[in-house]
């Protein structure tokens, strides 16, 4: 997984440690991946204006490569399925996959 420029993306924490960021998938596949989560002004509906999703949770990123992500959102609230809609989309564009956590996130 990688930004805008191309470069492999890492969520971490601020003592460093790996973290996580927010994702949201649109109904067409894109997906949406941001570490700007402050409670009360950035949420996962604040990614696509409040607009339907195929998918919102929580993603860890170490270096490129998807080491978890979920379905963890209070504004959509997404299940297991959804979560694995991601992953799903992701091998369809030819990404391994096979090392990526999936998990509820509750």
């Amino acid at each position: 997984m990688v930004d805008n420029a191309g470069t492999p993306i890492t969520t971490t924490s601020p003592v460093g440690s790996v973290g996580d960021a927010i994702y949201v998938m649109d109904p067409s596949g894109r997906i949406f991946v941001t570490t700007q989560n402050a409670q009360g002004v950035f949420h996962h509906s604040s990614i696509l204006a409040g607009q339907d999703v195929a998918a919102a949770g929580h993603i860890s990123v170490v270096n490129g490569r998807i080491v978890s992500i979920n379905a963890n959102s209070g504004h959509y609230f997404p299940t297991l399925e959804h979560a694995q809609q991601v992953v799903t989309e992701l091998a369809a564009r030819g990404m391994d996959v096979t090392h990526i956590r999936v998990e509820l996130g509750y």
